[in-house]
């Protein structure tokens, strides 16, 4: 699961989500470069599928473009990763059975992930 990031940090997160919500389809490319490798990184820390990690990730990016008129409230980084943690979470419930998790609990591995956020959020 590898994809090569380009460094496109030229804009800012609120400048492409503000090109973004007028459907301008490069700032979502940009967008899509800037953090492809943090949300694959976030999905592949759980799921060691690779077919059932890209879906994930296509689903992610997929609902902030399909949601982009809705505006993104939050900072973009911790939106993707509340978005990431969903549809993982969402993808071992559908398919629980068929999906090698690389933790005995899931659930311990979101709490865990949780608070080792929220503590990088208040630093």
């Amino acid at each position: 699961m590898s994809y090569k990031q380009i460094d496109n940090s030229a804009r800012s997160d609120q400048e492409l989500l503000s090109l973004i919500l007028n459907d301008d389809k490069d700032a979502f490319k940009e967008l899509f470069h800037k953090y492809y490798k943090q949300v694959s990184f976030l999905v592949s820390k759980l799921i060691s599928d690779e077919v059932i990690s890209l879906n994930i990730i296509h689903d992610v990016f997929l609902e902030v473009w399909n949601n982009r008129h809705q505006g993104i409230t939050s900072p973009l980084n911790v939106h993707l990763f509340a978005l990431t943690c969903t549809k993982i979470y969402e993808s071992l419930n559908n398919t629980e059975k068929e999906i090698e998790v690389k933790t005995t609990s899931p659930r311990e591995w979101f709490i865990g992930l949780f608070k080792t956020q929220r503590l990088a959020l208040r630093q």
